[in-house]
This record gives C-alpha cells, sequence and structure tokens, in this order.
C-alpha cells in the first residue's frame, strides 16, 4: 500500500488538473458522500469532510484548486489513525477506458458560526455551521405526505456563503435542535468568474419523522402555503408579494423575471441561474431559503437565495429567488416531478 503522504506521480495530478470545473466538483463529491463515514471512523480529531476551493475570510485563493477538505478539531495535533491524506485517488471513466486522478486535499480547522436563524446544518458532531430557512416541504405525489424539505444549496449543505465550497456536505439538517433528516438531493453548482454552467443553489433534505413534522409544523405555524408554482406564469407587478423567513412576513415588491441570470456569490464569481425571480426586499443574511410567495393566493412562487447589488432597477439592492417551476419539474435539479407535500402535527413522539 503506497504511503498516504506520498505526493502522487505528476501524471495522476496533471490528470486531475486537465479535468473540466463540473468533472472535478462532481467526482470529488462522489468520493467524499463514499468514504466519508469511513474517514470519520477512521481519524480522531476529525469533524467533517467537505469537498471545494480554499478560502480564506470568504475570499477565495488565487492559487487554489478544487479538491477534499478535511474539517478538523485542531491543526497540528496527531491523533488516532494516522496522518490525514494529502491526496484521495480515483478513477474516471473516459471514451476510451478509465484513468486514476489524484484529488488534492487541504486541512481547515473548525469553527462554530453562531446559530441565528431557524434552520442551521449540522456535521456528525452536532455543531451548527451554518444558518437560513426552509422554502416548503416536497412530496412526490400530488397532495401526498411531504418527502422532503426545499432548502438552499448553500444553507443546507453548509458552504459559508460560496456554493458548494467550504466546508461542503453536511450529515444533517436541524431545526431548534430537532434532526429533521439527511440530505436527499442538491443542485449542481458550478462557481465560476464568469459562470458557464447552469446551475442551482437547492437542496432537498429527506424529512425523518413524526418528531421533524412537528417541528416543521411549528416552523409554519403563522402561515400554510396552499401551493407551488409548478408551470412558468406571469407574475404581476402591483401583486402583494412577500418573503416568509424566521415565521414572519418581509414584504417583497416585485420587480421582474430575468432569464440566464449571473448571481454573485463572492467577490467576482458568481453562478448562472436559468431564472431568477427579482424583488425589492428588506433581506438580510439568514434569510436564505426562505419562501417567496403570492400573499393574495398563498402560492409559492420561488425560493431565495441571494441579495445583491443593482445598477438597472431603482433599489439599489434587490432580492433573488429561483422559481420553483425550474426547481420542480422533471428537467430541474432533481430530475423528478415533485409537490406541495403535506406536513401534519402527529399524536405520538419520536420514533426510533
Amino acid at each position: 500500500m503506497p504511503n498516504p503522504r506520498q505526493p502522487s506521480s505528476i501524471d495522476s495530478r496533471t490528470r486531475w488538473e486537465r479535468l473540466p470545473y463540473h468533472r472535478q466538483f462532481a467526482l470529488a463529491r462522489e468520493v467524499v458522500e463514499r468514504r466519508r463515514s469511513e474517514w470519520l471512523k477512521r481519524y480522531s480529531g476529525l469533524q467533517s469532510v467537505g469537498f471545494g476551493i480554499r478560502h480564506t475570510k470568504r475570499k477565495r485563493l488565487e492559487d487554489a484548486a478544487l479538491g477534499i477538505l478535511f474539517v478538523v478539531t485542531q491543526k497540528g495535533k496527531p491523533g488516532r489513525g494516522g496522518p490525514l491524506p494529502v491526496e484521495v485517488r480515483a478513477r474516471v471513466r473516459t471514451r476510451t477506458g478509465f484513468i486514476t486522478v489524484a484529488i488534492p486535499t487541504d486541512v481547515i480547522e473548525g469553527g462554530v458560526v453562531e446559530f441565528q436563524a431557524a434552520f442551521a446544518s449540522c456535521d456528525a458532531a452536532g455543531t451548527a455551521l451554518v444558518y437560513g430557512n426552509a422554502c416548503c416541504p416536497l412530496a412526490t405525489t400530488p397532495g401526498g405526505s411531504a418527502d422532503f424539505l426545499l432548502g438552499c444549496h448553500h444553507v443546507f449543505l453548509a458552504s459559508d456563503g460560496n456554493p458548494g465550497l467550504s466546508p461542503g456536505p453536511v450529515a444533517y439538517v436541524s431545526y431548534n435542535g430537532v434532526r429533521i433528516g439527511e440530505i436527499a438531493a442538491s443542485g449542481g453548482m458550478n462557481p465560476g468568474s464568469p459562470p458557464t454552467d447552469y446551475s442551482n443553489d437547492a437542496a432537498l433534505t429527506y424529512i425523518d419523522d413524526d418528531s421533524a413534522r412537528s417541528a416543521l409544523a411549528s416552523y409554519w405555524a403563522q402561515w400554510s402555503p396552499t401551493n407551488i408554482a409548478r408551470k412558468s406564469l406571469t407574475i404581476p407587478a402591483d401583486g402583494s408579494h412577500a418573503l416568509y423567513a424566521d415565521g414572519a412576513f418581509i414584504t417583497a415588491k416585485f420587480i421582474g423575471s430575468f432569464l440566464g441570470e449571473p448571481i454573485p456569490v463572492d467577490g467576482s464569481q458568481s453562478i448562472l441561474i436559468p431564472e431568477a425571480l427579482v424583488y425589492d426586499a428588506d433581506t438580510r443574511e439568514g434569510t436564505s431559503g426562505s419562501a417567496f410567495i403570492d400573499q393574495d393566493t398563498g402560492v409559492v412562487l420561488g425560493m431565495h437565495i441571494a441579495r445583491m447589488p443593482s445598477t438597472s432597477t431603482p433599489a439599489p439592492w434587490v432580492g433573488v429567488a429561483e422559481p420553483l417551476w425550474q426547481l420542480t419539474s422533471a428537467t430541474g435539479p432533481f430530475g423528478r416531478e415533485l409537490y406541495l407535500g403535506t406536513i401534519y402535527a402527529p399524536a405520538s413522539k419520536h420514533r426510533k
């Protein structure tokens, strides 16, 4: 067996560097999802395992390569399992067969971000990493009991404001100390400058059990969605719209719908989403993932993902949502038809 601290050959490193970004992203994610539990059991002091690009003070390092990120309790403190690998080898299918690539790794010292809003992504140890809201419960059959909770990729996957980047996927989502469920699926992200592929800042998490449903029912206690917009529609600018965030309503004056909109995530980086619903609303950090709604009908029109500066509207800052008809169709990021799901308050306590 090769020494895990021994650097790979130039060839296998070069092969990784030559892969397109979207293939690097997909492969790193696949490896992390497959081997995460193994690494957490093997190495003491390892809090979480993710994938992405190293940042310092929310700024992407110029020479950083996309790879696997190990979040540890304390850097430089040896523990059980030996040193973490400096690279992870993986096989990649090509037109002529398979090649071996060396995925680089990086070590990040873990920290705790204050739990400021309704939903928080958690690592295996239950440490809150990011904060945000949830959009709506979804089901795979019309009128069925909810299977999933829809939220932002950058909230549910703990990416610290940079979708798909540090520190990467998490074990589960919680609300006020109640575990909601594990991540079920997420939209592919392609941060770049400029972005070249369409992205979706969206993720689904499985709803675990009755205790999770009871917690979610309390979250929507002030308002219950009547439906979701599953087909593209014209939204009147003079309608009554709002964001439902943290159990309260934030007035949102609708401005317009824009196709192929680049959304900045940090500095010069951005993602390109297929369609953006833009509105003037008093949003803040932690509003991400909230439902953009038609207050007259109770229909969820979109999911709020960002606040960005605007030079082409009367408002200096605007809110941006991805429309539900983009997120819930069979051609959307989750590859299935989704419908508004029913959340009920259970009569029994948490099932084991």
